[in-house]
């Protein structure tokens, strides 16, 4: 059985007369423990398919099931508490806050959830210790490498045992030895963890440890 399922999923763009169709009728399903790349050329619709299936952009037409949820049906606020509860985020660019440390990073997203101090302790320095930064917890964005940066951002992202990570271009910032260890990195976790991932990349380098690669071109699955 499908975890999620995605049913003639559309985006349209509209500014002014000009109406530009990023998907056209997406259908996917994923499964649990799925480890999926979406794959395609910059504008091929990747980044926005990923937002609409974390509930940060809404769709012209089509449903998103999540676990018999769906997302196309969700208030603002019911969407905004979906994704505290269900979904971890990797970005690009890490968007790590810069005036907490690696420590406080991974931490935030357990205060919103309202986990005490000596429960959020005890998960935060067990996540830095998976993602290998056992000794970085005091340090702050700045102090840390790309590399480092995006551990802390992928340790943030897993530390609610989320049900799903979208990871938007985990790699792109980064070089091909650095960007080869972040996805070994997050394969790891997927098998140790359970957790799902999604993450695009137009790396082919990357791609191979996909357990499935979704092609996407002009907005359509190819």
């Amino acid at each position: 059985m499908s975890y999620i399922e995605i049913k003639d999923l559309m985006k349209d763009y509209i500014s002014g007369d000009i109406i530009t169709k990023v998907l056209k009728k997406i259908n996917l399903e994923i499964k649990k423990s799925d480890f999926m790349a979406l794959a395609g050329a910059s504008g091929s619709g990747k980044t926005t398919l990923l937002n609409l299936i974390g509930g940060l952009d809404s769709c012209t037409a089509g449903e998103i099931i999540f676990d018999g949820s769906d997302l196309t049906k969700m208030s603002k606020s019911e969407l905004c508490t979906f994704r505290r509860n269900n979904l971890g985020f990797v970005f690009q660019s890490y968007n790590l806050i810069p005036v907490l440390t690696a420590y406080e990073n991974v931490e935030y997203p357990l205060i919103l959830k309202k986990v005490s101090a000596i429960e959020r302790k005890s998960i935060v320095e067990n996540m830095l210790e998976k993602v290998g930064l056992g000794d970085k917890m005091k340090s702050r964005p700045r102090q840390l490498s790309g590399g480092q940066q995006q551990r802390v951002s992928i340790a943030r992202a897993l530390v609610s045992n989320p049900a799903l990570v979208l990871a938007d271009e985990p790699t792109a910032n980064l070089d091909s030895v650095v960007g080869g260890s972040i996805i070994e990195l997050i394969k790891s976790l997927n098998i140790e963890m359970g957790v799902t991932f999604l993450f695009s990349t137009h790396d082919q380098r990357i791609m191979k440890y996909a357990d499935r690669v979704i092609n996407l071109n002009d907005g359509k699955i190819v």
